[in-house]
């Protein structure tokens, strides 16, 4: 898979009862909008509209960066 422009990170998350959760991390509001409307993500929204039952975006600020100290 070709890293995008502007997208930290892209994990498909399954739960158990087989709901889909997608988590992407974008550098900003426009690298996110810039991939909604890219041509892969237009056709992968056309495609799944049919197996998606709900749809929904949330955004975050970072409140504080944490990680692991060496």
């Amino acid at each position: 898979m070709t890293r995008e422009e502007g997208c930290h990170r892209f994990d498909v998350c399954l739960g158990a009862d087989g709901e889909v959760f997608l988590y992407e991390l974008y550098a900003d509001a426009a690298a996110f909008d810039l991939h909604l409307r890219s041509a892969h993500f237009r056709d992968f929204d056309r495609i799944a509209c049919e197996m998606i039952k709900e749809k929904s975006i949330k955004t975050y600020d970072l409140a504080h960066r944490g990680g692991l100290s060496s």
